[in-house]
Formats: structure tokens, C-alpha cells, sequence
């Protein structure tokens, strides 16, 4: 998503803390509006550019939920966000262009917020089905869904919804009346299943107005995931239709995941297998040879240590990534000055950028205050140091700067090498990436590097962007908050 968000919201704590989670875990901006006033102005300069507004019911120039309709009139969706919501409020809102609520004062009402914004931002890419003979009932179930900004298509029969599908096999989720002309919600729900097995990839949703409790039943056993009975709730309806979804997601996930872990396991294997039959054969040299070879000896030696450093680099890294996803990261963050480990990092890495004559020229201002842990953040420098000696050209000149910067701690690797191409940039940040551009020294690399970057600046709250072109250069900047930017 790129929209920004609208914050309507009187309280400083409820404003700066959505303001926060928003930005911190969906990386989109929030504004806030503390008064109606604030947001139609607001509203007034751009309407175009608002996602979603998170609107307060009670402000103080706009009493008993006047806010709500003000937003609509400008086109912008609301989340509710409120300490109070009677049946009859609920009702009278429900009824307006309002997504849905969240009631203020839960341990985890800000998160739940937050969590549906990233929900409705998602189901623009996800297409949901409804299948019903009635025209009216279509219509309503379409109206519900395109407000959680789901793609919605339609079937009248059981039938044309096999059709449909057909034409639609992005389709994720299908919501499906039981008593229809031609083709009930049985037999239709068992004819999807024997066309998408193991509900891996597809959920269905059985419904009817109908009180047989054994409904339920009979639509689970014919293959749908789920049931719901007419006349439901609207946040019923929500609800089912995004934990379904979610578990299509989550399995999804888990598979990527598995092949992720199966292609590091290949990879890995392979970038180990060939350090170890060099140091094999190198050591079955040295056994062989006689004493009095002491010079070759020594080479023999030498290569042996390059490539067993090249195996720790490897399961080093290997080890980051593993202890980054179980989740067993941890940061030691603090008040640092940025130019401190940025000047003792180039100074070190000189000595690598040494046999090919280029020269890490710096310009770092001290001070330069940051929140970071000083040793990851020495491994981020490292990284992208490294990067920029492996891909410039030998006599040439990498450029590295730190600044304060709106607010952020800043600092960039500037190199003048080959460039990333607009495809390469895209698969810049993934594991065991092999780009287009070589190292212009035959330097060697895991492929993991720049993974764990990206995984280390996220987890700092910080931001890592890359700026290319071919036979220029390529610069790395990050930011990383300050004590200033944190709420």
C-alpha cells in the first residue's frame, strides 16, 4: 500500500500510539487529525491520497459519530476506533460506509487497528465468489464485501459458478447459498472439492437462511471449510471470511518457508561441498609431501585457511538467517553515536579494498545519534562495505556519508561499479540471490548477505533503500530512528 493513513483522534496517547504501530509495522504514513476541523482541512487539500481514516466517534467539535458521515462525504472508508459503542450506535454506523469498529481499551485494540488496515490492504488482490440465485442476496453479500475491498465476482447457479471458477482460478474464497435451481450448495461445494483438493488453495463458505442445524454439517462433510446461517451480522460475515483466508495465506506461507528451508539445505550443500573437497585435497597433498617443500607447504596452508574462512562466512551466515526467522533475534538497542562504528568499520575494511587500490573515502560528522545495536550494525556496515569493494572496479573510490536526515540516522555506501539493473534490484534483498553483476575480483559470496541487512535495518525500524544505474553505481542508504523520531 502505498495511501496514507488518516488518524482522527482527540487523545495524545490513542493518536501517537496508532501513529506509531501504523507506521512502524506497516511502513505507511500516518497523519493525525485531533479535531474535526484539523481533518477536513485535511481532507480538503487532497482526499485522493487517504487509504483509510481511523476516526474517533467523540471529538470535541463533532459529538456522537457527526465525524463519520463528514469522512464519507470525501470518499474516505472509516475504521471506527471508540471507548463507546451501544447496540444502537453500532446499528446507525454499520448502516453509513464505515469498514468496521474497535473498541478502545483492550490490551491489544491498537494492534487489532493496525491488524485490519494490513487486512483490508491485502484483500484487494484476493477474489471471493458468491454464489446465490438471488439477485438481492448477491447484492447485499457484494455491498458487504467490497467495503473490506475484496474483488468480488458472481454466479447465480451452481453452474455458472463452476464456470466462473474456471475462468477465475486466482479465486480464493467462494461463499455459497445451499438451496439454488440446477445445482444445490452440496453438490456444488463437492464439485469444487474434486477439482481443488485439500482446501490448500481455495476455501469455501456454505450458507443458508434455512433453520436445519444439519446444514452445518452437510456442507462440511460435502468439503466447505465453514458455515454460516442467514441473517448473519455483518462482523460475523467479516470475521469467517478472513480467517479463512488467513489459513489459505498461512499454508501458503508454510510451504514457501519449506522450500526456502530445502533451498538453503541444496544451496548450502553445495557451497560447502566445494571448500571441503579443496581442503581435502590440499591436506592429502601436504600429507604426501616430503619435508624439504617448506614454500609450497606454506601456499597449501594459505588455501586451506581461505576456504575454511569461506565455510564460516557461510554457516555464520546460515546461522543469522536461522536465529532472524525462529524469531530468536535479539537486539541490544541504545543511544549511539552512528559516526563511531561507520569511521572503525571503513577503517578495517581498507585494508581488504587495499590489494585493489581503492580508496573509502569518508565524510561522517560527528556526532550523529541513533538507536541501534552497535554490533549488528557493525555487521549491516560490514556488508554493504564489503559489497562495494567486491563490485568496484580496482583505483577506483567508494564514498560513504552519515548525516542526520529529517529527523533519521542516515548513512550511505556509494560504489562505482558496474550498477544493478531494475530486475536485479528487485531480488536485491533475497536468500542466495545470484545477480547479473560480478565481483570484479573473484571474491566470493553467500548470496545471504544483503538478507540479513534487510532483516537487521526491519528489525531496528529502520529502512534500507538502493539507488542503481549501469556502469555508474549503486548506493546503499540506511536510516535508523533517533531519540527525536520515537513517540
Amino acid at each position: 500500500m502505498s495511501e496514507r493513513i488518516l488518524v482522527i483522534e482527540d487523545s495524545p496517547f490513542f493518536s501517537s500510539k496508532l501513529k506509531a504501530e501504523i507506521e512502524s509495522v506497516l511502513k505507511l504514513e500516518a497523519i493525525v487529525a485531533n479535531s474535526k476541523a484539523e481533518a477536513v482541512a485535511l481532507l480538503e487539500a487532497d482526499s485522493t491520497e487517504w487509504f483509510v481514516a481511523v476516526v474517533d466517534l467523540n471529538l470535541p467539535d463533532s459529538q456522537d459519530g457527526e465525524i463519520v458521515d463528514v469522512v464519507a462525504k470525501f470518499g474516505v472508508p472509516s475504521i471506527v476506533f471508540t471507548g463507546e459503542f451501544r447496540s444502537e450506535v453500532r446499528e446507525r454506523l454499520l448502516a453509513k460506509e464505515v469498514i468496521d469498529y474497535v473498541v478502545k481499551g483492550t490490551r491489544t485494540s491498537i494492534q487489532n487497528v493496525v491488524a485490519m488496515i494490513d487486512r483490508i490492504g491485502r484483500n484487494r488482490s484476493i477474489k471471493v465468489m458468491i454464489v446465490d440465485d438471488s439477485s438481492a442476496g448477491r447484492s447485499h453479500l457484494r455491498r458487504l464485501l467490497k467495503k473490506h475491498k475484496y474483488n468480488v465476482v458472481e454466479a447465480s447457479d451452481g453452474v455458472q459458478a463452476l464456470e466462473v471458477l474456471e475462468a477465475n482460478p486466482d479465486i480464493k474464497l467462494i461463499i455459497t447459498d445451499y438451496h439454488m435451481p440446477n445445482m444445490d450448495g452440496f453438490e456444488l461445494t463437492g464439485n469444487i472439492r474434486a477439482l481443488h483438493p485439500g482446501k490448500r488453495d481455495l476455501a469455501i463458505i456454505g450458507m443458508s437462511a434455512a433453520g436445519d442445524k444439519i446444514l452445518s454439517a452437510k456442507f462440511l462433510k460435502s468439503g466447505a471449510n465453514d458455515f454460516i446461517m442467514k441473517p448473519f451480522l455483518n462482523e460475523e460475515l467479516f470475521c469467517r471470511a478472513s480467517q479463512n483466508i488467513e489459513r489459505i495465506e498461512h499454508i501458503q506461507e508454510m510451504e514457501a518457508a519449506s522450500a526456502l528451508k530445502n533451498k538453503f539445505l541444496g544451496m548450502a550443500a553445495h557451497d560447502l561441498r566445494n571448500p571441503l573437497f579443496s581442503i581435502r585435497g590440499f591436506s592429502e597433498l601436504l600429507l604426501g609431501m616430503e619435508p624439504e617443500d617448506p614454500s609450497e607447504r606454506r601456499e597449501f596452508l594459505d588455501m586451506i585457511h581461505d576456504v575454511s574462512n569461506q565455510m564460516l562466512n557461510l554457516l555464520n551466515d546460515l546461522l543469522d538467517v536461522s536465529a532472524i526467522e525462529s524469531g530468536k533475534f535479539e537486539l541490544n538497542i541504545t543511544p549511539k553515536d552512528l559516526t563511531l562504528p561507520v569511521r572503525e568499520r571503513v577503517r578495517l575494511m581498507a585494508l581488504n579494498a587495499k590489494p585493489k587500490n581503492i580508496e573509502i573515502v569518508t565524510q561522517a560528522p560527528a556526532p550523529v545519534i541513533g538507536l541501534f545495536d552497535p554490533e549488528r550494525i557493525n555487521q549491516v556496515i560490514d556488508n554493504l562495505l564489503s559489497n562495494a569493494v567486491k563490485f568496484s572496479p580496482p583505483g577506483s573510490r567508494i564514498h560513504v556519508n552519515v548525516q542526520t536526515l529529517s529527523g533519521k540516522a542516515e548513512f550511505s555506501v556509494t560504489d562505482h561499479g558496474p550498477g544493478v539493473g531494475p530486475e536485479d534490484i528487485k531480488r536485491l534483498f533475497g536468500e542466495f540471490q545470484k545477480l547479473t553483476a560480478r565481483p570484479t575480483g573473484g571474491e566470493k559470496s553467500t548470496g545471504l548477505g544483503l538478507a540479513i541487512v534487510k532483516r537487521i535495518i526491519d528489525a531496528h525500524g529502520g529502512e534500507i533503500r538502493v539507488t542503481s544505474e549501469l556502469g555508474v553505481g549503486t548506493t546503499f542508504t540506511v536510516t535508523l530512528p533517533t531519540p527525536d523520531s520515537q513517540p
